[in-house]
Parts: structure tokens; sequence; C-alpha cells
């Protein structure tokens, strides 16, 4: 069986959605976290993955940032449950003299491997972060282990050791929360700020429309007031006519 993790799309500061889909033998297990809070779970199709991969889908709703490799020599050792993204690395190292020469990393779906750093039998992704302090590369804090006892080069363009970064249904809805409540990037701080921004500009809307009407209201004065002159000259002209006559 093999897992997936679905992150729906957080439009809002009051909408979370998660989902966590399990494929087993072409069906979908289906457990989902709706807006409204609600958690689904189809029971059937959820038995039969039991049935079939107990252990498999444990690891799948409680996993945090675990791992696994498709190498004996270069193993998973840790990752950062904050700053490790869960995913599928491509990984190259290359061991000469009892020691570690080259380490490179990637994510499956990247084209350019990035240098990891060496201490000793660990090897380490780059931990850099940007002024926000989030990570600028995925595999931030994930840590491998290398046999040291055989030299050779392992993994390759075509054929790399690929390390799978799991992470299950509480870690993404940990995850999302924590992107939701980021000061500066946050979804919520940017709904707020574009919430205020609106009405910033709604604000200025309603003075600029104000005083619009305030300077139209004062040429309808005007020329009321002006209207009203001439009314009055003309009744006077004609008054004096009338009384001539």
């Amino acid at each position: 069986m093999a897992p997936e993790i679905q992150e729906g799309d957080l439009p809002s500061q009051d909408r979370l959605e998660v989902r966590l889909v399990c494929w087993v033998g072409g069906q979908v297990v289906g457990l989902e976290l709706d807006g409204d809070g609600l958690l689904n779970l189809d029971t059937n199709v959820f038995d039969e993955a039991i049935a079939e991969d107990y252990m498999d889908v444990l690891a799948v709703i409680g996993a945090d940032k675990t791992g696994s490799s498709t190498s004996n020599t270069v193993e998973f050792y840790g990752a950062s449950s904050r700053y490790t993204t869960a995913g599928s690395y491509d990984v190259k190292v290359v061991v000469s003299g009892g020691a570690i020469t080259s380490a490179q990393i990637k994510l499956s779906t990247e084209s350019t491997y990035r240098t990891m750093t060496i201490d000793g039998s660990i090897i380490t992704g780059d931990s850099t972060f940007n002024d926000d302090g989030a990570p600028v590369y995925p595999e931030n804090s994930l840590q491998l282990s290398v046999d040291l006892s055989q030299d050779g080069t392992y993994g390759t363009d075509e054929n790399p050791i690929v390390v799978r970064v799991k992470q299950g249904f509480t870690g993404v809805i940990e995850d999302a929360i924590d992107r939701m409540l980021k000061t500066t990037t946050g979804s919520i701080q940017i709904a707020q700020k574009y919430a205020n921004e609106t009405l910033d500009t709604l604000k200025d809307r309603i003075k600029a429309e104000e005083d619009r009407l305030d300077k139209k209201e004062t040429r309808l004065i005007a020329k009321f007031a002006r209207l009203e002159a001439t009314l009055a000259m003309l009744q006077a002209q004609m008054a004096g006519l009338f009384g001539a006559i």
C-alpha cells in the first residue's frame, strides 16, 4: 500500500481542510477533516486497508517525519517535524578512503541537486532559512547516515537512492495550522491585511464621495440662491410695472 497525503486549499482563516488518501488495490480510503470540523471515514474500505497492512495504515495516520531508504548503505537517520518537507528525495553519495567526499540531494520532482553538509558518517540537508524564518529548501534538517565501511558511488542520475520522508494525518493538520498562524506569511495574517487594506480603500472612497456630495451641495445652494435672487428681482420689476400702469 502506498500512502499519499493531500492538503486542501486554505482560502480563508475560517476554513481548514485536510485529506488523507491510501491506495489499496486501486481502491481509495478517504479520511477527511472538512471546513466544519467534521471527520469523515469510509469504514468499509478502511477496514480492508487495515486487514491488508495494519502497520502501514498506522504509519500513514501517525507518522511524524519518519523515513525510509531504498539503500542499505545510505539510510534515513532523522528529520525535523517542523522544517523538513515530507516527500520523496533523490540522493547521491560518494565514499572514498572511508570518508564521504560528495553528498547531493533533491526532491524527486526537481531537476537540480543541492549539496548536503557532511559530518563524519552523517549528511544533512541544507538548513538555510529565509528572512521570515522559513526553510529555503525542503530537505532542511533532513539527516541520513552512511555506511563508510566500503568505498563506492551510491546513487546516480539514472538510478538515485530514494529516501521517503513520511508525514501522517495529524502532522499535515499541524503544518497547515502553523502556516495559517505565521506572523507575516500566514493565511490569517494575509487575510487580515487584505481586509484592512480593503477597509481603508472603502473609507477613502466614502470620504471622496462625501467630499463630492458636499461640493455638489454647495454648488446647488449657490445656484438656487441665484435663482431666488433673480426671481425676487423679476417680481420687483413686475410689481413696479403694474404700479406704473
